[in-house]
């Protein structure tokens, strides 16, 4: 019996001590990497070693976790605290002007009449203007004026002005200084009193001589803005329509007062005051 139990015996004392040299050596190394002993160790049947560096004591050393360092805020650098504005003040709405506030010669319309002085025409052209209380500049042929001196002379009495349309209604274009002076000079000398600067080319020709005899002459050139058209006679109501649907502020209307049959000019000029008289206007010569 014997005999059988002694290889048992002295087999499990080795594998006892074997064991625990495996112990001691691991022990060692753990204890030169920092890490503390176990105080006891129940040791498994079997892969001791590697159970023994997976398994984590009870007492092992907590470890530090780092915690994150907060990043210093920058502080803001001073900055030019920037001057005020003036702050506007707001614009006042305007308000819509009346009747009563609206200056006259904001609405005014300048009348001028050619080809007169005519005995016949003239005097009742005068009439109406007188009635509403307008002046005009009346641009005579020198002629017509030489003849008919009383008709120019109710021209100034009433209140208008005259201006030069040369001796015979003579176009300007293409004319010679000599012939532009013989055409205005005469003209000119007869208007007297009364009488402006102001010269308006017949037909309202004109070429690139005509501005410089004029002035070599001391005159203006006088044109217009709005023809009446009357010199067409194409009827009362259609030279007063035109007149006052293109009747603007500041503008020099043209009439005829000479030159042909004005019955239609004489009524519709007493049409078209009347019309724009309500809407405000008042009426004066353009040369003064």
């Amino acid at each position: 019996m014997a005999v059988f139990l002694y290889p048992l015996i002295s087999g499990g004392i080795m594998l006892i001590m074997r064991r625990c040299v495996s112990v001691l050596i691991l022990c060692l190394i753990l204890a030169s990497c920092g890490q503390p002993t176990f105080a006891a160790y129940n040791a498994p049947t079997s892969t001791i070693g590697w159970e023994l560096l997976q398994r984590a004591p009870n007492t092992a050393t907590p470890t530090l976790t780092p915690t994150a360092t907060p990043i210093p805020t920058a502080t803001p650098t001073a900055t030019n605290t920037p001057m005020p504005t003036n702050t506007p003040e707001p614009t006042p709405t305007p308000i819509p002007p009346t009747a009563t506030q609206v200056p006259v010669a904001d609405k005014v319309l300048y009348l001028s009449f050619d080809d007169g002085p005519d005995p016949n025409w003239t005097p009742q052209i005068l009439e109406v203007l007188a009635r509403h209380n307008a002046h005009a500049t009346f641009f005579v042929i020198g002629r017509s004026a030489y003849s008919f001196p009383d008709t120019l002379q109710a021209i100034r009495d009433g209140g208008h002005t005259l201006g030069n349309h040369t001796w015979d209604h003579a176009s300007l274009k293409g004319m010679s200084q000599h012939q532009f002076n013989d055409e205005v000079q005469t003209t000119q000398s007869i208007l007297g009193i009364g009488g402006t600067n102001c010269l308006r080319p017949p037909y309202g020709a004109t070429d690139g001589n005509t501005t410089s005899f004029a002035e070599l002459n001391g005159l203006r050139l006088m044109l217009w803005g709005v023809d009446s058209l009357d010199w067409r006679q194409p009827g009362t109501e259609a030279i007063t329509n035109r007149v006052v649907s293109l009747a603007r502020p500041d503008t020099v209307v043209l009439f005829h007062d000479g030159g042909g049959n004005r019955e239609q000019t004489v009524a519709a000029l007493d049409a078209i005051l009347s019309q724009l008289s309500a809407q405000g206007y008042y009426f004066a010569a353009p040369c003064q």
